[in-house]
């Protein structure tokens, strides 16, 4: 392991804060030149998620693969599950194409999403997940065992660096109000605050899920568990 690389899991042994864990995203280019980034934890089990953090990734693809439940579906997810190694997109679309739904292709290739390393640690229950893009599947290879190297410490770092539910319990009240059709007048004097503040509350939501519209966050919210 080269020089860069030991001070990146140096540095991610002492991640403990938010803006930490974006540096050393950052940093990580510098080893593994990837072109879009997505990373949570959760739960492997339940499948609730804990936290997404995403540099230059989609958004509108995330939105979508959230509300669609593609976090138990996809097979890419599943052959990492199985198997504990690094997966290629493309080569698990090569191999088990008929594993996977057609919309879900045509996104992966709207999105220009095909040259894609996922992989993850698994401790008793709790996941870590990473999905690095490349420009080719060439590059994927290439950086594929540095990836894998460098993953506990990744994994390790982004539980450390936000401990937190991606929804406070506040918001997830709102959300939980509004989607049962709670006008956020009625939301406010509830919780009394303002109808601005409950506003505020549910535009910070919608873009915490990478939702469109507050339907879609309610939607993404039952699928990864966090609203029942």
């Amino acid at each position: 392991m080269g020089k860069l690389a030991k001070a990146i899991q140096q540095y991610a042994a002492r991640c403990r804060t938010p803006r930490q864990f974006r540096r050393l995203l950052e940093d990580l280019r510098a080893v593994i030149p990837y072109r879009c980034l997505a990373c949570m934890w959760g739960n492997a089990t339940t499948h609730v998620i804990g936290n997404m953090v995403d540099v230059d990734y989609p958004r509108r693809y995330l939105g979508w693969y959230l509300a669609h439940g593609m976090c138990r579906r996809d097979p890419v997810h599943q052959e990492w599950m199985r198997t504990q190694q690094p997966q290629i997109r493309s080569e698990v679309m090569t191999r088990l194409r008929h594993q996977f739904d057609p919309e879900y292709i045509k996104k992966i290739e709207q999105y220009d999403l095909e040259h894609e390393i996922e992989g993850g640690t698994l401790d008793q229950q709790r996941i870590g997940y990473f999905s690095l893009v490349f420009r080719s599947e060439g590059e994927a290879h290439a950086y594929i065992g540095s990836f894998g190297e460098l993953l506990p410490d990744l994994c390790r770092a982004r539980m450390m660096s936000y401990r937190y539910p991606i929804l406070t319990q506040r918001k997830r009240e709102i959300l939980l109000w509004r989607a049962q059709g709670k006008p956020p007048k009625e939301i406010a004097h509830e919780l009394s605050i303002s109808p601005r503040t409950v506003k505020m509350h549910l535009e910070e939501i919608r873009k915490k899920l990478y939702a469109e519209d507050l339907v879609q966050a309610a939607w993404i919210a039952g699928h990864i568990g966090i609203i029942g």
